[in-house]
């Protein structure tokens, strides 16, 4: 009778596996890429193969390297603009959302961009021969070398690919990224090779995508692009690109050296003295300094306008980022700043103003898109007006909107929003008072600005394989006419009754140009490197954005116009717009396989990415258990990885497994299985669902679960169902998870019966520009708990708190004391900042009549080291002095500790 319920339990909590399954995904594929889609998506997909293998020969001749089959996912995330390559799993996803402005938005095709960087990646990293293709094909996928690389040199090859397909793409064709090297030069703060690989709080527009990017170009400009395969042949083959982590210097000084024929650190060298000798033009003139992110400026009654993004950095790997509406008052006579809107997320279509009313755009989560990375979750854009006299706020509408303008009487608003395959744009016209929408043109393009003039749309719209053009809309007679046409990208600033002001990169250098209307004639405006949001005053001033080593600012030098020819080049699409169920072959002659879900389950079912052998020994240091351990993961998500582990112990002779599973297939429910048959056995599994997601301030999640845990031979069960939620305000957040812990002895039974509760509350809070306070509390009732741990330890202390009724809390004040912001290359070390936190920790008995039985404060010195590129690390040293009169000096490791108490010389090992 037991093990029948033993197995009944078993069955109920893997049956999700075991039922029929409803699958939307198929797939299309030719020899080089298969493309996983949802029903529906073909076309795209379509599309997304087309244009991979007319790129694959660039990236293979790039990179040295010709790959097999490759799946990639189509995930329709709403306007999340994003890809990633998993190259130990061998697979690639990308978002299916073109980006409407920004860097990413510099390109002819977003598959062109987002595909073919992250198909870079995957040749790139893969590339491998001799002795480490050896160890791989054993081993698994964990073992390519080029996975152990600095996270400039996994970006730069990408970065710089993406740009050399042509002129028109990419992110050093579109003036931001040099222009931000160049800012850097200019004050001789460009970084060392070590600090390129991190990303320090001294750059806020600046990564290891920048620098990388910028660096390969110069390779690339200086020495041919010919010279990376050479590179990757020398990476990929050599069995030192393992340690390149540790000690960078064993293979890739050597690799560079020959393949350009300088060590790499003389090459970084070269590349920073080029970018410092480059001759410049750059404003001088700001009436703004604390840099950072800003665009989107505008002039409106006096004022201007423009929206900003900062972090401040408040504590040991902890920062605080807000996006912000910023306006400046007078900003010729003594200007005066003030936030008007203060959010959580980016304005992704911008704002406008009309009289004393502001219409600004937010993000928010919506249900309902086709994807498996959110779990069907996807962002769309919400259209918001603010009063600006009385201050009060209320939102309009929320869709699938790429741009919006406003008519000049403040009656309607005049949208453009994605189709659902993000191929088309759908013009309407929403009656604010009646809250109606109403179709006014359906365009075979996507609208990424809209503006309003006199019965008239003013756009930046763009085709297939074209970059944004401006168009005009009559809304008469909707007649669609070409005003700006070039290959080149044009983003259209603001208009007026005699000119359009925009952007475009026409001279690598991103400026402000004016079509006037009338005319027809183009000028362009002012001769800095970088100019972008120019805008006039009543009175005649000009301002505009421009950027410098702290970020972008609001500069005044004077500009003026001077007419300008543009360019007569022509781009021609290289390949045509693909239709499902009209069109049968790539590029007019590579048939195309359709496929289901089958390849996934095939994909999940090899442990390509782990194989690698155990050896345990016992405690007198001989060897007990051998055995291997196996990992894989599917493509789609559904099963994300798998772990399997085979163990013989040699000195009973038996055999044990340990298996674990990551589940998603029926979301929104996740779930974790793991069950071992090492000791006396155990079975653990964890299903939880997401009930709310938002990204706006006040509720931010809501989430539930239920698992069960059982252990020592299965006569311990463990039920357990909780309930968390988070928060977020302005400047701070916390979290709150609570649970009840479940164990009887009748039904399926354990060996105690058990009802308890346990809650967890943590806290943090701005304090400042650098400053936060951490709290982190911890309650229970649980007082069947018997051995198991209730509380965690608090500060000051060495021996558990052993009680299961009570409250124990944290709190700890930071803020950065001494800047470092460098490393050393040999071995990899990275070191940020060193923080000071005082902190106050206690633990209250759960007795009718509490005590503060404990409780400690002290002093932290905690330095934030990055290595290894990608690890990171608290190190630091804690002094804290407790209840018992102790003085408790501790080596700080991440959250733990090693503690050793003065006195008796005792020392505790905790890890």
């Amino acid at each position: 009778m037991y093990r029948a319920k033993h197995f009944l339990v078993l069955i109920i909590l893997i049956l999700p596996m075991l039922l029929p399954a409803w699958v939307s995904y198929e797939s299309i594929s030719n020899p080089y890429f298969k493309i996983f889609y949802r029903k529906g998506w073909e076309s795209a997909a379509l599309n997304l193969l087309q244009t991979m293998e007319y790129y694959r020969p660039y990236v293979e001749e790039l990179t040295g390297n010709r790959m097999g089959q490759i799946p990639f996912v189509i995930e329709d995330m709403g306007n999340i603009v994003n890809g990633y390559t998993n190259p130990v799993g061998i697979k690639i996803a990308v978002f299916a959302y073109p980006p409407s402005s920004g860097e990413l938005s510099v390109g002819e095709d977003w598959w062109q961009m987002v595909g073919v960087h992250e198909y870079i990646h995957m040749a790139q990293i893969t590339k491998i021969s001799g002795e480490p293709a050896i160890l791989r094909s054993i081993f698994g996928n964990m073992l390519y070398p080029n996975l152990y690389q600095p996270n400039w040199m996994s970006e730069a090859i990408t970065v710089y690919g993406e740009s050399g397909m042509d002129k028109y793409t990419g992110r050093m064709n579109g003036g931001y990224y040099p222009s931000i090297v160049t800012a850097l030069a200019k004050e001789s703060k460009l970084p060392s090779i070590t600090k390129a690989g991190y990303n320090s709080s001294d750059y806020s527009l600046a990564n290891h995508y920048v620098f990388g990017g910028s660096f390969y170009k110069y390779l690339a400009d200086t020495y041919g692009a010919d010279k990376f395969p050479i590179l990757y042949d020398y990476t990929g083959s050599s069995l030192f690109s393992y340690l390149n982590p540790i000690y960078s210097n064993l293979s890739l000084n050597a690799a560079y050296k020959q393949a350009f024929g300088k060590g790499l650190i003389e090459l970084w060298n070269d590349w920073k003295a080029f970018e410092v000798a480059k001759p410049v033009s750059l404003p001088r003139m700001p009436i703004t300094t604390d840099g950072w992110e800003k665009s989107n400026l505008t002039y409106h009654n006096n004022s201007l306008y423009y929206t900003a993004y900062r972090r401040d950095k408040t504590g040991p790997f902890s920062s605080f980022g807000s996006h912000t509406l910023m306006r400046m008052q007078y900003p010729a006579h003594g200007a005066r700043l003030e936030t008007i809107v203060s959010q959580d997320t980016d304005f992704p279509v911008g704002f406008k103003l009309l009289g004393n009313n502001l219409y600004y755009s937010r993000q928010e989560m919506k249900k309902g898109f086709g994807n498996n990375e959110y779990n069907g979750l996807g962002v769309l854009t919400e259209i918001c007006q603010k009063d600006l006299y009385s201050g009060q706020s209320r939102k309009l509408i929320t869709g699938p909107i790429r741009s919006f303008c406003i008519t000049d009487d403040g009656a309607a608003l005049y949208l453009s929003e994605d189709d659902e395959f993000h191929d088309k744009s759908l013009l309407y016209r929403y009656d604010i008072n009646t809250q109606q929408k109403t179709s006014i043109a359906r365009l075979d393009m996507l609208v990424n600005s809209l503006h309003y003039l006199d019965g008239r749309l003013i756009m930046s719209a763009k085709g297939f394989l074209k970059n944004n053009d401006i168009y005009e809309l009559d809304l008469g007679d909707y007649k669609l006419t070409a005003l700006v046409n070039t290959p080149y990208a044009e983003d259209v600033v603001s208009v007026s009754d005699s000119q359009v002001i925009y952007e475009s990169v026409y001279d690598t250098h991103k400026g402000c140009y004016s079509l006037d209307l009338k005319s027809g004639r183009i000028s362009k405006i002012g001769d800095f490197d970088y100019i972008a949001s120019y805008c006039v005053a009543d009175d005649g001033s000009n301002y505009f954005l421009a950027l410098n080593s702290d970020g972008v600012d609001v500069y005044s030098d004077p500009l003026h116009s001077a007419p300008y020819s543009l360019p007569k080049e022509e781009s021609r699409a290289a390949y045509t717009k693909l239709e499902a169920g009209k069109d049968l072959l790539i590029l007019d002659k590579y048939p195309v396989t359709h496929g289901g879900y089958a390849a996934n389950i095939g994909h999940m079912l090899w442990p390509r990415m782990l194989r690698f052998p155990i050896i345990e020994p016992n405690e007198n240091g001989e060897i007990q258990n051998i055995g291997v351990i196996l990992a894989g993961n599917d493509i789609l998500g559904d099963f994300p990885q798998w772990i399997a582990s085979l163990i013989y112990d040699l000195e009973s002779s038996k055999f044990g497994v340990e298996l674990s599973l990551q589940n998603e297939f029926f979301r929104p429910i996740s779930q974790t299985l793991s069950y071992s048959s090492l000791g006396k056995g155990s079975f653990f599994a964890d299903q939880s669902i997401q009930l709310l997601t938002r990204m706006n301030r006040g509720i931010k999640n809501v989430w539930a679960g239920f698992g069960l845990a059982t252990s020592e031979g299965y006569t311990r069960k463990l039920w357990y169902p909780y309930l968390g939620t988070s928060f977020g305000w302005g400047n701070g957040k916390a979290s709150m998870v609570n649970a009840l812990m479940y164990e009887t002895t009748e039904y399926w039974p354990s060996d105690r019966n058990r009802l308890g509760w346990q809650g967890n509350l943590a806290i943090k809070q701005k304090l400042g520009p650098r400053m936060e306070i951490n709290s982190k509390v911890a309650m229970a009732f649980d007082p069947d708990a018997g051995e198991d741990r209730v509380f965690s330890n608090i500060r000051g202390y060495t021996k558990g708190w052993d009680h299961n009724k009570g409250t124990t809390f944290q709190n700890t004040i930071y803020t950065p004391l001494i800047r470092i912001r460098e490393g050393i290359w040999n071995p990899n070390i990275f070191l940020e900042d060193i923080c000071l936190g005082l902190f106050y920790d206690g633990a209250i008995t759960g007795d009718q009549e509490p005590v503060l039985e404990r409780w400690a404060g002290g002093i932290e010195l905690i330095g934030e080291f990055s290595m290894g590129y990608m690890g990171s690390l608290d190190l630091g040293l804690r002094v804290a002095y407790n209840k018992d009169k102790k003085i408790t000096p501790s080596l700080v490791i991440s959250n733990e500790s090693i503690d050793f108490i003065l006195g008796n010389r005792k020392m505790k090992h905790r890890w």
